[in-house]
């Protein structure tokens, strides 16, 4: 957990100095054109968990329209991972809410130039420079109005789901108690029919003379089989629905604060085996 924690510091010190980096926009929202420099390093992987930070920072952000951090983060992003493009088409699209048309186009011009011929790309800053053209004034009315193409939408791609606090173990739980419930149910009426065998070769626990020691070991180990089922079906069971009941209860997606470390917690395992059941306890700091 410490490991987290100076990353989120680390995340801090990044962010004030990402305008030095390659990739961020050199200029501030509304002020000049917004350009970026060349990518000319190669991000490290504490580079790239910064850029994961900021970008989910910045998708919330975008989600309650603040489109001007949501701009702000994924600049931050940009600037740890120069080489992760995609990134400025989502910065396109929160400068075209705001209504910042030449921010717009330069972003994806920026893109452009990074990644290749686009042909919706392109034709959206065709389009959106048409907008932004002023038309001649003319000293007699045209007699066709000229039409100006809507600008094409580009999707963006929508920000991850927050993961499962204990991803799939609730469900290797409910798995692993199936199976021990159902060895116990196959071990029934394996452990029940020998001792019926002895039961009848032995009326009222009065063997007669002659009667084969086998059968009656047969039968003492039919009744060992059926307790050893009987628990461990009991305790299947019991397994089971507690897996389920950690999954739907304990193992909801929880998303953490923008730059904070997943919260801490405890969490329950229920354990068992023959003759015996319980619960494992465990947690994280």
């Amino acid at each position: 957990m410490r490991v987290l924690r100076s990353w989120g510091l680390g995340v801090g010190g990044a962010v004030a100095l990402s305008v030095a980096l390659c990739g961020s926009a050199t200029v501030a929202l509304g002020q000049a054109p917004v350009t970026y420099p060349e990518c000319t390093k190669k991000p490290t992987p504490a580079d790239v968990e910064g850029a994961k930070g900021a970008h989910k920072a910045a998708s919330q952000f975008y989600e309650r329209a603040e489109y001007d951090k949501a701009i702000r983060y994924w600049n931050d992003a940009y600037s740890f991972d120069c080489t992760a493009n995609d990134l400025l088409v989502n910065i396109a699209n929160a400068y075209e809410k705001l209504g910042d048309r030449p921010a717009t186009v330069a972003t994806l011009e920026a893109y452009l130039k990074r990644t290749g011929p686009n042909e919706t790309i392109e034709l959206k800053v065709k389009n959106l420079r048409a907008i932004m053209t002023p038309a001649p004034t003319a000293t007699v009315a045209p007699t066709v109005a000229p039409t100006v193409t809507a600008p094409t939408a580009v999707p963006t791609t929508p920000p991850p789901s927050p993961p499962r606090p204990y991803g799939n173990t609730p469900w290797f739980l409910v798995g692993g108690g199936g199976v021990v419930a159902l060895i116990g149910v196959i071990l029934l009426p394996v452990g029940y029919g020998a001792v019926s065998t002895a039961d009848a070769a032995c009326p009222n626990h009065s063997c007669p003379k002659g009667t084969s020691q086998d059968v009656l070991d047969k039968g003492n180990t039919g009744r060992t089989e059926a307790g050893v089922g009987w628990t461990m079906m009991t305790v299947g069971l019991a397994a089971a629905g507690g897996g389920l009941a950690w999954q739907m209860l304990f193992n909801k997606p929880r998303a953490a604060a923008p730059g904070q470390p997943p919260k801490s917690g405890l969490w329950m395992t229920p354990v068992g085996g023959p003759g015996n059941a319980g619960v494992a306890l465990g947690g994280s700091f």
